[in-house]
């Protein structure tokens, strides 16, 4: 009989270890990646449009025009030191669905034979348009994001002219894209 409750024992002592190991997991992933996503935003400056938030790298300049042609709003991001010929540049247009086509605004990187993929954006199905060409100045690296969302037709591009691929500079826009914010 004492053997028979030693075992009984035994399994109740493994079960609760695995119990409290699956609760320490369940509260642990979502904490890490809390801490995670909060870290990754401590480099970075934030602006809150009427119909969006997107973040971008502390230091970085920007300015803003209006777009006269499709009744929208024109942001132009730039890294520090960011001169000739690399000039590398975030350009993010956003204008309204009721009066932009979301085919108006694909059909130049179409034209252009940029590379086309589906993907999201914060939860919205975008096309990624990608290419590397030799230019008259160097090598020009673009990507394009364009996606629709609350009636707005959004826009995020980086261009940049050099050799070799700026690993740094591709990692940053990435996230001002994973971070923008349609509302």
């Amino acid at each position: 009989m004492a053997v028979v409750k030693n075992k009984t024992t035994n399994i109740a002592s493994k079960l609760r270890l695995v119990i409290v190991v699956c609760i320490l997991i369940l509260v642990a992933v979502p904490l890490t990646i809390g801490l995670l996503g909060y870290k990754n935003k401590a480099g970075l400056t934030s602006y809150q449009g009427n119909s969006y938030t997107f973040y971008y790298p502390k230091g970085w300049t920007r300015s803003q025009s209006e777009m006269s042609d499709i009744n929208g709003t024109e942001f132009f991001l730039q890294p520090p030191a960011a001169a000739p010929p690399k000039t590398p540049h975030v350009i993010i247009e956003v204008a309204p669905a009721t009066l932009t086509a979301v085919s108006d605004i694909t059909d130049p990187f179409t034209i252009f034979k940029y590379a086309k993929t589906n993907t999201v954006v914060n939860g919205v199905t975008a096309q990624k348009f990608t290419t590397i060409v030799p230019s008259s100045e160097g090598v020009l690296h673009s990507i394009a994001y364009i996606f629709e969302a609350n009636g707005k037709i959004y826009l995020i591009a980086l261009g940049y002219k050099q050799e070799a691929t700026d690993t740094e500079l591709e990692n940053e826009f990435l996230q001002i894209v994973t971070d923008f914010t349609p509302r």
